[in-house]
Protein backbone atom coordinates (compact mmCIF):
# COMPACT_ATOMS: atom_id res chain seq x y z
CA UNK A 1 0.00 0.00 0.00
CA UNK A 2 1.34 3.22 -0.36
CA UNK A 3 0.92 6.37 2.33
CA UNK A 4 -1.31 8.60 1.50
CA UNK A 5 -0.85 11.99 0.59
CA UNK A 6 -1.21 13.96 4.29
CA UNK A 7 -2.51 17.08 2.21
CA UNK A 8 -4.99 15.57 0.40
CA UNK A 9 -7.65 14.32 3.16
CA UNK A 10 -10.00 13.21 0.41
CA UNK A 11 -7.75 10.53 -1.33
CA UNK A 12 -9.07 7.25 -1.48
CA UNK A 13 -7.13 4.40 -0.57
CA UNK A 14 -6.64 0.88 -1.47
CA UNK A 15 -6.39 -1.55 0.89
CA UNK A 16 -3.46 -4.12 0.55
CA UNK A 17 -5.80 -7.30 0.52
CA UNK A 18 -7.50 -5.98 -2.56
CA UNK A 19 -8.25 -9.92 -3.88
CA UNK A 20 -9.93 -10.28 -0.19
CA UNK A 21 -11.88 -6.81 -0.84
CA UNK A 22 -11.48 -6.00 -4.52
CA UNK A 23 -13.93 -3.06 -4.36
CA UNK A 24 -13.54 -1.32 -1.20
CA UNK A 25 -12.61 2.08 -0.97
CA UNK A 26 -11.86 4.16 1.84
CA UNK A 27 -12.16 7.83 2.26
CA UNK A 28 -10.98 9.83 5.00
CA UNK A 29 -12.88 13.67 6.09
CA UNK A 30 -10.38 15.19 8.20
CA UNK A 31 -12.61 18.32 9.82
CA UNK A 32 -16.30 17.67 8.93
CA UNK A 33 -19.23 15.41 8.92
CA UNK A 34 -20.95 14.97 5.50
CA UNK A 35 -24.34 15.63 4.61
CA UNK A 36 -25.24 11.98 3.87
CA UNK A 37 -23.55 11.03 7.74
CA UNK A 38 -26.47 11.47 9.92
CA UNK A 39 -28.69 8.82 7.65
CA UNK A 40 -25.85 6.49 6.89
CA UNK A 41 -25.11 6.24 10.78
CA UNK A 42 -29.00 5.71 11.28
CA UNK A 43 -28.97 2.69 8.74
CA UNK A 44 -25.74 1.60 9.33
CA UNK A 45 -26.07 0.99 13.61
CA UNK A 46 -29.22 2.02 14.62
CA UNK A 47 -27.98 3.10 17.88
CA UNK A 48 -28.95 6.40 20.11
CA UNK A 49 -25.04 6.89 20.81
CA UNK A 50 -24.43 6.37 17.48
CA UNK A 51 -27.18 8.62 15.72
CA UNK A 52 -25.97 12.36 14.98
CA UNK A 53 -28.59 14.36 16.65
CA UNK A 54 -27.20 12.82 19.95
CA UNK A 55 -23.87 13.49 19.14
CA UNK A 56 -24.88 16.76 18.34
CA UNK A 57 -25.63 18.00 21.90
CA UNK A 58 -21.69 17.68 22.14
CA UNK A 59 -19.10 19.72 20.43
CA UNK A 60 -18.82 18.55 16.62
CA UNK A 61 -16.32 21.44 15.54
CA UNK A 62 -13.08 19.56 13.97
CA UNK A 63 -14.62 16.11 14.09
CA UNK A 64 -13.30 14.19 10.87
CA UNK A 65 -15.20 11.06 9.05
CA UNK A 66 -14.21 8.07 8.02
CA UNK A 67 -16.17 5.61 5.71
CA UNK A 68 -15.28 1.83 4.16
CA UNK A 69 -17.78 1.16 1.34
CA UNK A 70 -17.81 -2.08 -1.01
CA UNK A 71 -19.03 -1.91 -4.65
CA UNK A 72 -20.27 1.63 -3.38
CA UNK A 73 -21.97 -0.20 -0.84
CA UNK A 74 -21.37 1.77 2.73
CA UNK A 75 -20.92 -0.36 5.82
CA UNK A 76 -18.62 1.54 7.95
CA UNK A 77 -18.40 5.06 9.00
CA UNK A 78 -16.58 6.23 12.28
CA UNK A 79 -16.96 9.88 13.45
CA UNK A 80 -13.61 10.49 15.28
CA UNK A 81 -11.67 13.16 17.35
CA UNK A 82 -7.89 13.73 17.96
CA UNK A 83 -7.10 14.34 21.28
CA UNK A 84 -3.29 14.73 21.20
CA UNK A 85 -2.26 11.06 20.08
CA UNK A 86 -5.25 9.61 20.63
CA UNK A 87 -7.87 9.32 17.86
CA UNK A 88 -11.00 8.73 19.21
CA UNK A 89 -14.30 7.26 17.52
CA UNK A 90 -16.96 9.16 19.13
CA UNK A 91 -20.48 7.44 17.74
CA UNK A 92 -20.84 4.93 20.71
CA UNK A 93 -23.15 1.83 20.82
CA UNK A 94 -22.98 -0.15 17.98
CA UNK A 95 -21.06 -3.25 16.90
CA UNK A 96 -18.39 -2.77 14.39
CA UNK A 97 -16.68 -5.90 12.40
CA UNK A 98 -13.67 -6.74 13.58
CA UNK A 99 -12.05 -6.24 9.74
CA UNK A 100 -14.11 -2.58 9.53
CA UNK A 101 -11.90 -1.67 13.06
CA UNK A 102 -8.59 -3.20 11.63
CA UNK A 103 -8.73 -1.06 7.73
CA UNK A 104 -9.51 1.90 9.96
CA UNK A 105 -6.63 1.54 12.33
CA UNK A 106 -4.21 0.52 9.11
CA UNK A 107 -5.00 3.46 7.33
CA UNK A 108 -5.37 6.10 10.25
CA UNK A 109 -1.65 4.97 11.12
CA UNK A 110 -0.47 4.81 7.55
CA UNK A 111 -1.80 8.11 6.63
CA UNK A 112 -1.19 10.14 10.21
CA UNK A 113 1.85 9.63 12.06
CA UNK A 114 1.21 11.33 14.76
CA UNK A 115 -1.90 9.10 16.42
CA UNK A 116 -0.49 6.22 18.43
CA UNK A 117 -4.11 4.61 19.99
CA UNK A 118 -7.67 4.29 18.77
CA UNK A 119 -9.83 4.45 21.14
CA UNK A 120 -13.12 2.88 20.64
CA UNK A 121 -15.45 3.64 23.55
CA UNK A 122 -19.42 1.14 24.63
CA UNK A 123 -18.16 -0.16 21.07
CA UNK A 124 -18.49 -4.36 20.86
CA UNK A 125 -16.04 -5.80 18.26
CA UNK A 126 -17.91 -8.76 16.33
CA UNK A 127 -15.16 -11.09 15.60
CA UNK A 128 -11.03 -11.25 16.16
CA UNK A 129 -8.22 -8.31 15.53
CA UNK A 130 -5.81 -10.45 13.32
CA UNK A 131 -3.19 -7.62 12.91
CA UNK A 132 -3.76 -4.83 15.66
CA UNK A 133 -3.25 -5.01 19.22
CA UNK A 134 -6.36 -4.61 21.40
CA UNK A 135 -6.86 -4.06 25.08
CA UNK A 136 -10.76 -4.76 25.61
CA UNK A 137 -12.88 -4.33 28.45
CA UNK A 138 -15.96 -6.02 27.85
CA UNK A 139 -19.09 -4.59 29.87
CA UNK A 140 -22.45 -5.61 30.17
CA UNK A 141 -24.83 -3.58 28.47
CA UNK A 142 -27.21 -3.00 31.06
CA UNK A 143 -25.53 -1.45 33.91
CA UNK A 144 -27.61 0.17 37.05
CA UNK A 145 -25.52 1.65 39.83
CA UNK A 146 -27.70 2.74 42.89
Amino acid sequence: MTRPNLRDPYKEVRLDNANEHPDCTTRFYETHIPAFAESALETLYGALYSSLPQLSLGELRGTGTYTAADGGQLHALFLYRRQGREVRVINEGMNVDATDAERFARELFARDLRADRIRFHAVRISGELQTQHALQAPRTENCVLA
